[in-house]
């Protein structure tokens, strides 16, 4: 037995002879003897709990911690915009079990919390989910949080190969179709993409002076890759065409202002539902679909996964086998534009 001693917010009652002592704020009940040491550390633990819970910042053990401590990082900081933004995305789906212990989190965990994201959307957004925390549990481990990526796992759940595929091709009638009918601020972005394979973020943070000496020099904000392209003849004739701006960037939207990601997404939305409602296209039609079309016809022209990869702009080779489902090599690109010389044209 220890000196009994007074405790802030301690509320205490005898019912038929037993006293019954609790934690005033939660109202949580000390089931350890009054006066032991035991009832001491208890009462302690019912004190921080509720102080965390309180608190504005996360406690140092729980997956909200390790989420803001990734933030935090180079290895989150210096991912690209577009990617920050989904990845911040995932991390807010992820709030709810901010809370969460670490020692509570394994493999189980993991594929439940998997499963739970496909319940309330879809295969690749529950994918996603795992990506982002497995990107998470990689920076815990390095840094001493964790001692394993449980993420590693759980298997990402297969593509229902009875619906079409995110992203798909696009036909060679949808190219022409595209071309033929969009609007100039909107065709030059289309135009530099089916030419250079460039994702659409990079295509819009385009400048006039990367393309310099009969080249097009871009280090692609996904891949960190520096991706040489010779300016094709169609491309050229397109730049030329293109309305004069007073910005710094090669793609401008209507008004002569530099494309936002978001605007740009918006406005060729809009196009896209006139021209399916018009029949010129099919639906799923995608911008980054361009890049699986490049994919597909070097693909069925002979191109291996690692030739298709470098086109492309990516560093790995599965890369190149995801776009050919459906520079540092200029030879290679030379040989890439002149079996895709027709389809931007």
């Amino acid at each position: 037995m220890m000196r009994n001693l007074p405790l802030k917010n301690l509320k205490q009652y005898t019912a038929k002879g037993k006293l019954y002592s609790y934690y005033r704020p939660s109202n949580k009940r000390i089931m350890a003897e009054y006066g032991t040491v035991e009832f001491y550390l208890e009462f302690e633990r019912a004190d921080q709990n509720w102080k965390n819970k309180n608190s504005k910042l996360p406690r140092t053990d729980t997956l909200g911690y390790l989420i803001e401590e990734y933030k935090k990082s180079n290895k989150f900081v210096n991912l690209a915009t577009r990617t920050r933004k989904d990845y911040n995305g995932y991390i807010d789906y992820l709030q709810p079990i901010a809370d969460v212990p670490l020692v509570e989190i394994d493999t189980v965990f993991i594929r439940r919390l998997r499963d739970k994201a496909l319940e309330k959307h879809y295969i690749r957004y529950a994918n996603y989910v795992l990506s982002v925390l497995s990107a998470i549990f990689s920076y815990g481990v390095e840094y001493g949080h964790l001692q394993q990526n449980y993420c590693r796992n759980v298997s990402r759940i297969p593509r229902d190969k009875t619906k079409k595929e995110v992203n798909r091709a696009w036909s060679e009638n949808e190219v022409k179709a595209m071309l033929k009918h969009s609007p100039k601020h909107l065709r030059l972005p289309i135009v530099i993409s089916l030419e250079t394979g460039l994702r659409l973020g990079d295509v819009l943070s385009l400048r006039k002076n990367d393309f310099k000496n009969g080249l097009l020099t871009k280090l692609t904000s996904k891949t960190n890759f520096k991706v040489e392209c010779p300016i094709t003849k169609a491309l050229r004739k397109e730049l030329d065409d293109a309305p004069h701006n007073d910005t710094v960037f090669v793609c401008c939207s209507s008004l002569g202002r530099q494309w936002t990601l978001d605007g740009f997404q918006s406005s060729f939305q809009r196009y896209k539902k006139v021209m399916l409602g018009n029949g010129l296209i099919e639906s799923g039609l995608t911008f980054h679909g361009i890049r699986h079309t490049i994919g597909a016809r070097l693909k069925e022209a002979g191109f291996n996964n690692s030739e298709i990869a470098i086109v492309l702009g990516d560093k790995t080779e599965n890369m190149g086998k995801t776009y050919s489902r459906d520079s540092q090599n200029k030879n290679l690109i030379l040989k890439a534009q002149n079996i895709l010389k027709n389809l931007a044209n």
